[in-house]
């Protein structure tokens, strides 16, 4: 397993362009935009002021800083990147080549694992960057950046940043093997990246089209099918752990009618989350022991 997780990391790290435009993309972007932001507070008065009146908590801002991999543009970046790590293998032909030296469920592992290890590390990076940089562009403006650093908030602070990041890392491991999932059906890197272009757009508003679709048609149930979207559960573990309410994707639907209101537990979410990571790559592995690809 070790050769493999190797090879692999070689593999995705070996490809600079690629890794560096959909994943490297974050850390380095972190970088460039606090370098302008901070130039901009040096010769801006108002932005300067901008920055006073809301300097922020390092702790927020770090922890927030975490979500980004799950809005729209950095799903559609990371899914393109799952769909060439495993496209590739069928358009380069290169399955054939280590299918017979390795069983096929430690492939699959090998390289789910060397993924999320390639996006936390650019994650976590990205998050350090934002933070300090932050910092920097608030002494510059002339404000405090709180919370001052003791032994309870850096606990908060260490809690808050564990269960944001393992989310975070279920969220884009459920994405990379949907994403996977097509691949393995089409063998096609363009299916693959169509499809997962189309799931980082519409995932999020999914939510808010059945919504009104069940109000149109009056029929509730059709609102509830959202209740098995994980971009849901996402972002309904996120409001609990946050604001510790449920998330304000149900407020719309609370105006409806009893019939239509319907609240998540964070346990909830947390099982279904769950769920879907253990469902998809068992049936990955399942199509991938089934597939012809040494001929």
């Amino acid at each position: 397993m070790r050769e493999l997780l190797i090879a692999e990391w070689q593999k995705m790290t070996g490809n600079r362009w690629l890794a560096g435009f959909l994943i490297w993309i974050y850390p380095v972007g972190a970088v460039a935009t606090v370098l302008v932001m901070s130039l901009i507070a040096l010769v801006s008065d108002s932005f300067a002021d901008f920055i006073r009146q809301d300097p922020g908590l390092w702790t927020e801002q770090v922890v927030g800083a975490l979500g980004l991999p799950t809005n729209a543009f950095g799903r559609i970046l990371l899914i393109g990147f799952a769909v060439v790590v495993f496209a590739g293998e069928y358009q380069w032909g290169t399955w054939k080549n280590t299918v017979p030296r390795s069983t096929r469920t430690k492939l699959i592992f090998s390289k789910f694992i060397t993924l999320l290890v390639l996006v936390s590390v650019a994650c976590i990076l990205f998050a350090l960057i934002w933070g300090l940089g932050r910092g920097l562009m608030v002494k510059i403006a002339g404000a405090e950046y709180g919370p001052a650093l003791t032994g309870a908030v850096l606990r908060d602070f260490l809690g808050d940043f564990a269960g944001r990041y393992l989310l975070v890392m279920v969220t884009v491991f459920i994405s990379a093997s949907l994403a996977a999932l097509v691949v393995m059906v089409t063998r096609s890197i363009m299916a693959g990246l169509m499809f997962g272009v189309g799931l980082a757009i519409a995932e999020p508003i999914a939510f808010i089209g059945l919504t009104l679709t069940a109000s149109v048609l009056k029929a509730p149930w059709i609102l509830h099918l959202g209740r098995a979207l994980p971009y849901y559960h996402f972002d309904n573990a996120v409001s609990w752990i946050v604001n510790e309410a449920p998330s304000s994707l149900t407020s719309f639907a609370l105006t409806l009618g009893p019939e239509y209101a319907f609240q998540d537990s964070l346990t909830v979410s947390l099982v279904v989350l769950v769920s879907w990571a253990i469902i998809l790559p068992a049936l990955i592995i399942y199509l991938f022991q089934r597939q012809d690809i040494t001929s």
